[in-house]
C-alpha cells in the first residue's frame, strides 16, 4: 500500500473540526451544543479518491454550573433597599441561592433572590455580601454585591439636661 492521506469533504455544522497530520479528526463541538452532528470524508492514496465516508456523532449534555454575577448597588443612610440577586444557568431557570457571607454594617431580609438590605442605623459607607447559585446539582462561583450607603444630613438635635435646684 500507498499511503493514505483523509480529505474533508463536508464540516459539522455544530462544532469544529480538525484533521491531524496522523489523518485522524479530532471534533469538538461548539459551547453548551448537544444534539447529532456530523461530517463527512474520503480518503486518498495520492491517486484517487475512495468513496465518501459519513460520521455521525452525538454529544451528550452535560450540566453546566450556573453563573453568579455580583452587582453594586447604593442606598441613604437609614433607608432599606431591594437587591434581586443574578444568576443564570443555560440548563434551567430554576436555581436556589445561598448567603455565603452577611453584610457587616446591615442586615439581609426577604427570600432569595429577592433580598432587602437595610444598613444599621445612622451607618453610612461601603458594605457588601456574597452569595452563590445552584442548580439542584452544581454551585455557582461566589460573586459579590457592593452596597454603598450614603449619608444623609440628619436634622439637628437639642438635648436638655435636667435642671437642678440647690438650696443653701
Amino acid at each position: 500500500g500507498d499511503a493514505l492521506s483523509a480529505v474533508l469533504v463536508n464540516s459539522p455544522a455544530h462544532g469544529t473540526l480538525t484533521l491531524n497530520s496522523d489523518s485522524s479528526f479530532t471534533y469538538t463541538p461548539n459551547a453548551n451544543y448537544n444534539g447529532a452532528d456530523g461530517f463527512s470524508y474520503k480518503a486518498n492514496d495520492g491517486t484517487a479518491d475512495s468513496n465518501v465516508a459519513a460520521v455521525s456523532i452525538t454529544v451528550n449534555a452535560v450540566n453546566d454550573a450556573p453563573v453568579a454575577s455580583g452587582q453594586s448597588v447604593s442606598t441613604a443612610e437609614d433607608t432599606a433597599k431591594n437587591i434581586t440577586l443574578a444568576a443564570n444557568d443555560v440548563e434551567s431557570s430554576s436555581l436556589t441561592y445561598t448567603v455565603v457571607s452577611s453584610p457587616a454594617h446591615g442586615t439581609l431580609s426577604g427570600t432569595a433572590p429577592n433580598l432587602t438590605y437595610t444598613p444599621n442605623a445612622n451607618y453610612s459607607g461601603p458594605d457588601s455580601f456574597t452569595f452563590k447559585a445552584n442548580d439542584g446539582t452544581l454551585d455557582s462561583n461566589v460573586a459579590t454585591v457592593n452596597i454603598t450607603v450614603n449619608a444623609v444630613n440628619d436634622a439637628p438635635t437639642i438635648a436638655v439636661a435636667a435642671l437642678t435646684a440647690f438650696t443653701v
